[in-house]
């Protein structure tokens, strides 16, 4: 399943919380809500590993035979990677992306926009991925939700709404789309060919 698609089914159930809109529905829309960051935080989570798999894809060259023992070599090392990424935060999506294929894609998130605003610098959208598995890991494991402005009401707590999800769903879709160019240059300047995507 790709991204656009699990990105929608995630955008469906903020759709439908959007909908209950009597104060008796409260809980309801709040699992619904919690369900659609859960869904958003998986997608980005088979995005990324989904995206080191493809460059094997793009590189690939049965010119060589010995290529291919390379080749089968560090995909093996590569999925050995991606079963251990379990928190695709900014610091361990850094790590892993390094790992599998020396790609940095923090210089490549620069200008990603949370609802109205535009983060135009990378330490800026790495702090704000950090908070939203913040919030995720709050309610997976019990906590109380963390503060932060994007998810702070009018009353001063914590809280989502559908607004706040979809400023959550544009923005890490803005990251897909900024790391797959990102990741296609670095691609091409690796192995001296054309952009693959």
């Amino acid at each position: 399943m790709d991204y656009g698609s699990q990105r929608s089914k995630a955008d469906y159930l903020i759709s439908h919380a959007g909908q209950l809109r009597r104060a008796k529905l409260h809980k309801e829309k709040a699992i619904l809500l919690h369900a659609a960051l859960a869904a958003h935080v998986a997608a980005w989570d088979s995005y990324v590993k989904r995206l080191m798999r493809e460059k094997y894809g793009a590189i690939f060259s049965t010119v060589s035979p010995g290529y291919g023992t390379l080749h089968e070599i560090s995909r093996r090392r590569t999925e050995k990677a991606i079963e251990k990424l379990n928190t695709p935060n900014a610091e361990n999506v850094r790590n892993f992306m390094m790992e599998c294929s020396d790609f940095d894609p923090w210089p490549s998130w620069i200008n990603i926009r949370f609802g109205s605003a535009t983060l135009p610098a990378s330490i800026m959208v790495t702090n704000r991925l950090n908070e939203v598995f913040k919030v995720r890991h709050s309610f997976a494991h019990g906590f109380t939700m963390p503060m932060f402005p994007w998810n702070t009401g009018r009353a001063g707590s914590a809280h989502l709404d559908c607004g706040t999800l979809r400023s959550v769903s544009g923005f890490l879709n803005d990251l897909a789309i900024a790391t797959d160019s990102g990741f296609s240059i670095h691609i091409a300047s690796r192995f001296a060919i054309a952009k693959p995507w």
